[in-house]
């Protein structure tokens, strides 16, 4: 069963060729120009999120750990714009929350993120193929972007690769933004590696997955009754099942 709070349930929103995978079983990639989009699994552990963005600016998910601290800082130091309202909960409640490693990411976090490190996040939901983009302001915004894959209920990291299954340290996890909007090359591969991961039903729709709250053990369903349930009782603690 995987856990989940409040705010990261739900969203907040023919198959293309496929390059050979690095070995059976391997990951699926795409080709574009330059080489080929690879999807980069990290676990699915709870700290998913996390995980692919330290892959993508850290080269390592060992330093999920240091994504939630950003994003707890953060939060702590901008009282006006991380209020009460926007994070669901008291703020302290949030921080202290964020900073398990039982608690999922979500829009809130891409958001810190891409501030901090001064990179557009874009995130490709697989079963829609909507791209959902977390910009930093254009005063921080050093003109790059990365790219994570969303299930639903889970996010990945994909790179750049020379080749399908070259070695991770010659993947590019941040490249330039070459094209507005989703025209962008990069955002047309990680359409089409969607498309793929589609084929297969590598997704889990949020509007209909079951779910149990973890604190009275409720059983929900979807999204909507996860946000109805948390907003009657104040729980926030979620798992599929």
């Amino acid at each position: 069963m995987t856990g989940m709070t409040a705010s990261q349930v739900g969203r907040w929103d023919s198959p293309s060729p496929v390059a050979p995978a690095a070995g059976k079983g391997g990951p699926d990639a795409v080709p574009m120009e330059g080489g080929y989009l690879v999807h980069r699994i990290v676990p699915d552990d709870n700290s998913c999120l996390f995980s692919s963005v330290a892959l993508v600016f850290e080269q390592s998910i060992s330093r999920a750990p240091m994504m939630r601290q950003i994003v707890a800082d953060a939060i702590r130091r901008d009282p006006e714009t991380w209020n009460e309202a926007i994070l669901g909960r008291s703020r302290e409640d949030y921080i202290s929350t964020i900073l398990k490693p039982s608690s999922w990411g979500g829009a809130i976090e891409l958001t810190i993120l891409a501030v901090h490190y001064s990179t557009e996040i874009a995130s490709v939901d697989v079963e829609t193929g909507r791209i959902d983009h977390f910009t930093p302001p254009a005063e921080r915004d050093s003109g790059n972007r990365c790219v994570l894959v969303y299930s639903g209920i889970h996010y990945d990291a994909a790179s750049l690769a020379p080749m399908a299954d070259a070695p991770a340290d010659f993947h590019q996890t941040i490249v330039p933004v070459t094209s507005a909007g989703d025209e962008d090359p990069m955002l047309v591969a990680a359409k089409k590696l969607a498309d793929v991961l589609r084929a297969k039903k590598a997704y889990t729709n949020t509007a209909t997955f079951d779910l149990r709250c973890q604190i009275c053990k409720k059983g929900l369903k979807g999204e909507k009754e996860a946000r109805a349930h948390a907003s009657e009782t104040g729980h926030v603690q979620f798992g599929e099942y």
